[in-house]
């Protein structure tokens, strides 16, 4: 059941189809506790916690803004992680239905991001696309298009500055396409 101890609090939820996920994270506190995630169970009055997915202190689970409820497209959900001080940036995918993690990808070291809100990935049957923005003397917004069953790096490519940043671009797929909404402009890739 959900931690009812005044030590944690509701972030977010995600819904997909008729099934709900909720977000719990920890009240300031200890560096080693992990936020969770809690399928509830309308039916019977209940949630239980999703083993083998929670979120450490520097781990952001994509797409999900705090104190939102996001509709997502699949089950499948992406969790960024810095490690050595945001010198390595990890990404990993799990499976709400089991809680497993079905793989994990580094973005490489040495590379500064904008750590910012990225948004949902659109995921489609060839390709998983992700959108980060790397910080520098100039912002660069990439697409990093990733093997959806192995997490396999299948290309990326340098967004035009008029979509904005990570934070400012929504990813929608559309068949074998992908649809990329920014601030000044939207595209279509195929």
């Amino acid at each position: 059941s959900l931690p009812d101890n005044g030590e944690s609090y509701l972030d977010a939820c995600l819904r997909y189809k008729d099934r709900t996920w909720l977000l719990v994270r920890p009240r300031g506190g200890e560096e080693s506790r992990y936020a969770e995630l809690f399928e509830l169970h309308v039916g019977v009055g209940g949630a239980a916690r999703i083993h083998g997915l929670s979120l450490g202190r520097s781990e952001i689970l994509l797409g999900a803004e705090s104190g939102r409820t996001q509709t997502i497209d699949t089950t499948q959900v992406f969790v960024r992680s810095e490690e050595q001080g945001g010198a390595v940036h990890r990404l990993r995918t799990h499976d709400l239905l089991t809680g497993a993690r079905l793989w994990a990808w580094s973005l490489g070291s040495n590379r500064e991001l904008y750590n910012r809100r990225w948004p949902q990935p659109a995921i489609s049957v060839n390709a998983v696309a992700i959108v980060f923005t790397e910080k520098g003397p100039s912002m660069r917004t990439n697409l990093l298009f990733l093997d959806p069953l192995t997490g396999a790096n299948l290309g990326s490519v340098k967004l035009p500055d008029a979509l904005g940043w990570s934070d400012q671009i929504e990813l929608e797929s559309l068949g074998d396409g992908l649809f990329v909404s920014g601030v000044q402009m939207m595209q279509v890739l195929r």
